[in-house]
């Protein structure tokens, strides 16, 4: 895929012309006219007006590539990948909240517990590292 597009940087301050060369559900690829390093978040202007919300994970020479942020996605990109939607379902899971209800009751003091709640939320994290490991990106 060869499109033009733009990449809008500091909350407006500056764009980019930019041409895509290949986009997906989660990121995209693109090349810039110069060699330009950029990094952090940013957006990607389609021509059709579509803003897509993204963070810059690869920056070799004039290709630039884009990791879509949150549920930013194509308005053309192909439903999820069923393991995305896992991992989203995992990022949902209030696991945050539920530590700290716990932290404030006494059975919080039991090693047990601790250990568990520990072991609770480094295997969910572990989880979404595995997942995402078997998500293809371009």
């Amino acid at each position: 895929m060869l499109k033009g597009a733009r990449l809008v940087l500091g909350g407006g301050l500056s764009t980019l012309d930019c041409t895509i060369k290949d986009i997906s559900a989660t990121g995209a690829r693109v090349r810039l006219a110069d060699i330009t390093r950029i990094s952090g978040r940013l957006l990607l202007a389609m021509p059709d007006g579509e803003m897509l919300d993204a963070e810059v994970i690869r920056n070799v020479g004039m290709e630039v590539g884009l990791r879509f942020c949150g549920d930013t996605r194509p308005s053309f990109a192909p439903p999820p990948d069923p393991l995305e939607v896992v991992i989203e379902a995992l990022d949902r899971l209030p696991l945050d909240e539920l530590i700290g209800k716990l932290q404030s009751l006494p059975v919080i003091e039991d090693s047990e517990v601790t250990e568990a709640v520990a072991s609770v939320t480094l295997s969910v994290d572990r989880l979404k590292k595995v997942l995402r490991a078997h998500i293809k990106e371009w």
